[in-house]
C-alpha cells in the first residue's frame, strides 16, 4: 500500500507543486498519511514545505560540522548521527508527527548554540585586554 500512496502523493502533489494543497490535506483527501515525510510535505505543503523541513537539517548539520573542534566531548558526533538516523527515517515514516524529532532538534539547536557561544568567546589572555 505505501506505493500506492506514494503514487497518490505524488499525482497530488502534480496539481500545486509550489504551496501544495494545505496542512493535513493528503490525509484529510486520503483518510490516512502517506507513510512518508517527503510525499506528505510535497502534497500538503509544497517543494516549500519540503525545503523548509530538510533546510532543517541541513542547518543542524553545517552548524555541527562549523563548530567541530579537537577538544570535542562527544555531544557533537552524537548529534551528527541522531540528525542522520531521522533524515533517513523520514525516508519511511511520517516525522513531522514525533514528539521526540521535535525535542531533538530543540535540544540539538541549544546544545548548537552553548558550542558557537563558548567558540566566539575571546581567550582567557584577552579578555582582559578587551574589557
Amino acid at each position: 500500500l505505501r506505493s500506492y500512496w506514494a503514487k497518490r502523493g505524488i499525482e497530488g502533489w502534480t496539481a500545486s507543486p509550489v504551496f501544495g494543497h494545505g496542512v493535513e490535506s493528503f490525509r484529510a483527501t486520503h483518510g490516512i498519511t502517506s507513510h512518508s515525510t517527503p510525499i506528505d510535505l510535497l502534497y500538503n505543503t509544497g517543494v516549500i514545505g519540503l525545503f523548509l523541513f530538510y533546510g532543517m537539517f541541513i542547518s543542524i548539520a553545517w552548524r555541527i560540522l562549523r563548530t567541530a573542534s579537537a577538544d570535542d566531548n562527544g555531544l557533537r558526533p552524537l548529534l551528527f548521527a541522531a540528525l542522520s538516523c531521522y533524515a533517513f527515517i523520514t525516508l519511511s515514516g511520517t516525522m513531522i508527527y514525533q514528539t521526540f524529532l521535535a525535542v531533538f532538534i530543540a535540544f540539538g539547536v541549544s546544545l548548537l548554540r552553548r558550542f558557537e557561544s563558548e567558540q566566539s568567546r575571546p581567550e582567557p589572555a584577552l579578555q582582559g585586554v578587551l574589557s
